[in-house]
């Protein structure tokens, strides 16, 4: 059984329910003398940190073998820094250590508690990110860390340069399997036009989700994850 978890890429903004690519991947291991299970638990505008808590609080009670956490480069780390959100407020992790900050979460209208938030988005998104690796291995279950954002902006050089930057700082992980789909992107030729069309927020469409499901899989067998 696989558990993806993610935002508006994995809900599947934009496309019909049987288009997104967990359908999709579900369906190319259908054929396989073990079947899998894809399990979509994506939540529109949720972080890495909300994506941590559900996956203890409830995404463990699905068993899963393998757990995908797709990671949008461009807001999750922002998203993962911040007590309030899209106008609504929400847990935060406030070091390290994860403590969680801005909880019992105020309603809606209600002002956040007054914090101290995390000074790097970047530092505290790995800190996540280890923080779901020592789930999963406590839980015999192997974690992978799906990455994108650069294909939105390809011409922009600060992009460019943290992109460089993160995968120098995500190699200081241990315990994950990193899938940097930008990287297949590249390798493979494929532009924004081939996985978006210019779909509001540059979201992508069927052809995209099914690229994505493609590559997904080729990971997946190449690591030795699927059987």
């Amino acid at each position: 059984r696989i558990l993806v978890l993610g935002d508006s890429f994995v809900w599947g903004f934009g496309v019909d329910d049987d288009e997104i690519f967990t359908r999709e991947l579900e369906q190319r291991l259908a054929s396989r003398p073990r079947p899998w299970e894809v399990i979509n638990t994506g939540v529109s505008g949720w972080g890495n940190d909300q994506q941590l808590l559900f996956l203890i609080e409830e995404g463990l009670a699905y068993e899963p073998d393998i757990v995908v956490l797709s990671f949008f480069f461009i807001n999750d780390p922002i998203n993962n820094s911040e007590a309030v959100q899209y106008g609504f407020n929400k847990p935060v992790f406030l070091n390290h250590q994860l403590e969680l900050g801005n909880i019992p979460v105020p309603k809606p209208g209600e002002k956040p508690a007054e914090l101290k938030l995390p000074e790097s988005p970047w530092e505290i998104t790995l800190a996540i990110m280890k923080g779901m690796s020592d789930v999963c291995r406590e839980n015999d279950c192997r974690l992978v860390i799906m990455k994108f954002g650069v294909f939105a902006l390809p011409d922009n050089p600060d992009v460019r340069e943290r992109d460089r930057k993160w995968n120098q700082d995500v190699a200081r992980l241990s315990g994950i399997d990193y899938l940097d789909l930008d990287a297949e992107f590249t390798a493979r030729g494929l532009a924004e036009k081939d996985l978006t069309s210019k779909v509001i927020d540059r979201h992508w469409t069927p052809a995209g989700h099914e690229i994505i499901a493609k590559l997904l899989h080729e990971f997946l067998e190449e690591k030795q994850l699927i059987q």
